[in-house]
């Protein structure tokens, strides 16, 4: 059995069951498979999860362990689901997954009979997919049935009908040309025919026969992003295993999540900090932007996030070991010297305070593990920051992923106690996002929807006192923002200033991006005034016996003491 089908069954049964966010669910333990396909997979399948249950249960692989009776497939009520088949199938999840306990057959069962019934084919063996291909027939008419019963229901539930549910299901999917890898118009041109080609050959052997395969293989050139290629909604799961995709020349990455570092204005030779860098899509658009010159700091809290983000940045940025006589691009590892493919590096596991320097695509970049929060602004290399960009963590409103989360759990939306934790959060990372002495520009950024976690964390920050030295710019004059909901609250006179994307109308995800740049003459030398200092504890030294004539003695203890700090940093050189 796939070790993918285990690790995103773990992901639905801990979403359902634990009540957990999809992002807490996905990190909460080390992950074999690629998160972006984890969290894809797993997000699909809470999706159906309602018509799977009720086909699995009509061909009798799951029953209800309390009453024995079939689940009502609204995916609501029925908790307590277990496979009817016998305890070998459990054995078989449990064993493939090295034994955990934590497997559940029920997650792994729905994630499966997605992938049969509506995804690419079930990839792998085992007793169970050997039982779901023998129901396949059965499977598809109940699953088919519940599907187009469950339509309507959806639709009046609150927070799932209207339109931005309906722009959510047809949002194109948006794959950006990897510049660092493929420099040259030619070679960007080359590929995306090489893609439409692709495309057209899957869509001609997977789609319908009522299908029009050259429209589902079309590939557009983004009209408002440069180097983002928009593919039709159903080319999604033609993207998993392409080859382009895996060797980081297309990067899969939402119209809305390229605004960040396009806003950041950002110009060859900027010092730029990246606050909350996984999974590392941003951080790379970034390092691109700086076309060769610059410096880049990924600050990432979680050790397991950290790690998935050095594997992405490594991916994109073309991070490569340099053989002898290996020719180097961009300053950066390169080809091997055979004129072969480069061998990608092992992606290093990352610890709580680790630090893993590289050069991506003649870019200095520095991931630290290492929570934002406790990065001192009045010392290097952070004195020197020009430009940071906060994406702070949020509800996530905007995502399709979240609401087919919330939606799977039972959960109507964002709690009205979690997004005032979440804000409060919010506001605390922007508020020091703001105190580094030479930050020109910081942009800050969420996937929600919820003015909450967006103009309210702006102005609440800004009406700090003593207030910040920076006023709300205009991010990119060239996006049109969608007319403000009426029913909405009031907004502060600059929010037009800022992106806010609109499913319905900009035809991509949920998210909000306000650009704040510094005051003129505001600038401060570190350790400033301006910079609000923070509280340190004070290092104890070991206690001495006063002798006599130790005062004779204190300059040479004097000068110990002063070749000690080298003799530290040369232990942790």
């Amino acid at each position: 059995m796939s070790t993918l089908y285990v690790e995103a069954g773990r992901v639905v049964d801990a979403v359902v069951h634990e009540k957990l966010g999809l992002k807490a669910a996905l990190y909460r333990a080390p992950l074999g498979s690629d998160p972006r396909v984890v969290c894809k997979l797993a997000a699909a399948t809470l999706g159906h999860r309602g018509a799977l249950r009720k086909a699995l249960v009509d061909c009798g692989l799951l029953v209800d362990r309390t009453s024995g009776a079939a689940s009502s497939g609204t995916g609501e009520d029925d908790e307590e689901v277990r496979p009817a088949k016998r305890q070998k199938q459990l054995e078989n999840v449990a064993s493939a997954s090295g034994g955990s306990k934590a497997v559940r057959e029920e997650g792994v069962a729905l994630v499966m009979a997605y992938d049969l019934l509506a995804g690419q084919g079930l990839r792998g063996g085992g007793h169970l997919s050997r039982e779901l291909k023998a129901n396949k027939a059965q499977l598809q008419v109940s699953y088919k049935e519940a599907e187009a019963k469950a339509a309507p229901e959806a639709s009046n539930r609150p927070g799932q009908g209207g339109t931005n549910a309906d722009a959510f299901e047809d949002l194109p999917r948006y794959v950006r040309v990897n510049r660092l890898l493929l420099p040259s118009d030619s070679e960007a041109a080359s590929l995306r025919n090489s893609l439409a080609k692709t495309l057209l050959k899957r869509a001609k052997d997977e789609a319908k026969e009522s299908d029009n395969a050259e429209e589902l293989s079309q590939v557009a050139v983004d009209k408002l992003v440069p180097d983002l290629l928009v593919l039709h909604p159903r080319s999604k799961p033609w993207l998993q295993g392409l080859e382009d995709v895996d060797a980081g020349r297309l990067v899969l990455q939402d119209r809305s999540s390229c605004l960040a570092a396009l806003a950041a204005g950002l110009t060859p030779g900027t010092f730029v900090l990246d606050a909350c860098s996984a999974p590392g899509s941003k951080t790379a658009h970034a390092i691109e932007l700086l076309h060769g010159r610059g410096r880049m700091i990924a600050c990432e809290k979680d050790p397991r996030r950290a790690t998935a983000l050095v594997g992405r940045l490594q991916l994109i940025s073309a991070m490569r070991p340099a053989g002898k006589g290996s020719a180097r691009r961009g300053g950066v590892g390169g080809e091997a010297a055979d004129g072969g493919a480069a061998t990608a590096l092992p992606t290093p596991a990352m610890w709580p305070g680790a630090k893993l320097r590289f050069k991506a695509g003649g870019v200095g970049v520095e991931v630290r593990v290492d929570d934002f929060l406790k990065c001192d602004p009045r010392k290097p290399p952070f004195c020197d920051v020009e430009v940071l960009l906060v994406d702070p963590s949020c509800s996530g409103s905007g995502l399709p992923e979240h609401r087919l989360a919330d939606a799977a759990a039972g959960r109507a939306g964002v709690g009205v106690q979690r997004l005032r934790r979440l804000a409060a959060f919010q506001r605390l990372v922007l508020a020091h996002a703001l105190r580094f002495p030479k930050a020109r520009t910081v942009v800050y950024s969420t996937c929600s929807t919820h003015q909450a976690e967006n103009e309210d964390v702006v102005s609440a920050v800004l009406a700090e006192n003593p207030r910040p030295p920076f006023d709300v710019a205009e991010a990119l004059p060239w996006w049109k923002n969608a007319a403000p909901d009426k029913a909405s609250k009031k907004v502060p006179a600059w929010a037009s200033m800022c992106i806010r994307c609109d499913p319905a109308k900009h035809r991509c995800r949920g998210f909000f991006l306000c650009r704040l740049d510094r005051r003129a003459g505001t600038f401060a030398p570190a350790g400033a005034e301006g910079v609000a200092p923070l509280r340190r504890k004070k290092r104890r030294r070991p206690a001495k016996h006063k002798l006599a004539g130790d005062d004779a003695a204190a300059p040479g203890r004097a000068a110990a003491s002063a070749q000690a700090p080298a003799k530290r940093g040369k232990k942790g050189g």
